[in-house]
């Protein structure tokens, strides 16, 4: 855990930065405390917990891949007793974007604990919608979508700005924090991508005028930054999957995670341009599609489909199946 005092002091392990403040009362009124519950470190679970005062704001919480050694293992979550005991104080909760590691373990959550209002992208939570009313948790908080530049108030001490960024997931947000002591920046999943495949590029401009503004901390995203170069953009694997597709004398099976917007509507497009009929597999898979094309994510004729029972019908060379999974928790 890491707290920030008044002054924008930092301290670690419950101290507050002030020598003259004791109680956990004392430090609640005076120092703005974040604590990973998960993300942190690893891959997966990303959960972070925002607390000022009497106002606690959650930001994502999502759900792991279990490891080769977990066996019966379908999911792995954080350890959220820490909310349940304090579940009076959540304001609110802020999603960045849809993937399953950020947004998984939310209706899992619901079950345990309300949570007065969700904000986050339209495609999210539209996604989240179909996972909560699966798991029958629709009465427990309320839904509210949002758009890039828009600012909310979650509790009475936090402003939370969505800035546009670049990932593989469509739709999704890096976050300008604003508390008493100062503001976070706290960046979400990113990718500087100038080629972007829906044409939505990263608002710098607005991440730029918070650093000009003074920034109390920043919250970044680091997987595989420890690796030389620059990330390629999304786009660069359309030349080579075209390629491949073009060539292919026989039926074409692509796996991917279903939530991978950007991904699986490159080999739509691929699909189409190569005159292959697409047939889905998985429920994920199919979901995902639906949510996107019906809310303007992806863009493919309706002839395009097939039913999988129907692909034998037709010529190998004339069909395409891509298949992905994202996890899904037990009922």
């Amino acid at each position: 855990m890491t707290s920030f005092n008044g002054n924008g002091h930092r301290g670690d392990n419950g101290n507050n930065g002030s020598n003259g403040v004791n109680g956990k009362s004392a430090a609640r009124q005076a120092a703005l405390r974040v604590i990973p519950l998960g993300g942190l470190h690893e891959i997966g679970k990303n959960t972070c917990v925002f607390e000022y005062g009497d106002d606690i704001m959650l930001v994502d919480a999502g759900l792991a891949f279990p490891s080769d050694g977990m066996h019966g293992v379908n999911v792995v979550m954080p350890d959220t007793s820490y909310l349940k005991e304090n579940q009076k104080r959540i304001r609110g909760m802020i999603v960045t974007h849809g993937h399953e590691d950020h947004i998984g373990g939310i209706s899992h959550h619901l079950k345990n604990f309300n949570i007065p209002v969700i904000y986050g992208p339209r495609l999210a939570l539209a996604m989240l919608t179909g996972k909560m009313e699966e798991a029958g948790v629709m009465d427990r908080t309320v839904l509210q979508t949002v758009a890039p530049r828009d600012v909310v108030k979650v509790g009475q001490h936090f402003s939370v700005e969505f800035i546009r960024n670049t990932h593989s997931m469509a739709d999704s947000y890096s976050l300008a924090i604003t508390t008493p002591v100062g503001t976070i920046i706290f960046t979400g999943d990113f990718k500087f991508d100038h080629t972007p495949v829906d044409g939505e590029h990263f608002d710098l401009a607005r991440l730029a005028h918070h650093g000009e503004q003074g920034v109390l901390c920043l919250f970044s995203d680091s997987t595989n930054a420890e690796v030389p170069g620059f990330c390629p953009p999304e786009r660069s694997v359309f030349p080579c999957l075209d390629r491949h597709i073009a060539q292919a004398e026989g039926r074409v099976i692509i796996t991917t995670f279903a939530s991978s917007i950007h991904r699986v509507a490159m080999i739509l497009e691929l699909a189409l341009k190569n005159g292959r009929k697409v047939s889905l597999l998985g429920r994920s898979m199919l979901n995902v599609i639906a949510k996107a094309r019906e809310l303007g994510y992806m863009r493919a004729p309706d002839d395009l489909f097939v039913p999988i029972k129907q692909i034998r019908d037709l010529p190998d060379r004339e069909t395409l199946l891509p298949g992905g999974a994202e996890p899904h928790l037990p009922r």
